[in-house]
């Protein structure tokens, strides 16, 4: 699944592919459950803390 970005208190990720997340349900659950987000951000793959999320749009 794509974001546009994904607001953490300290970095914002643009343009993402969330690697463990199909839908946005799923993204929600996750970042209630404070859960770890896979991400692929320009070719690299980053874990975050989904408790760190400020904010994100797909």
């Amino acid at each position: 699944m794509k974001a546009k970005y994904i607001r953490t208190m300290d970095f914002t990720f643009e343009n993402v592919i969330i690697l463990n997340c199909k839908t946005e349900k799923e993204l929600e659950d996750k970042i209630k459950e404070n859960e770890v987000i896979k991400i692929n951000n320009e070719g690299t793959v980053e874990y975050i803390n989904s408790s760190y999320i400020m904010y994100y749009q797909l």
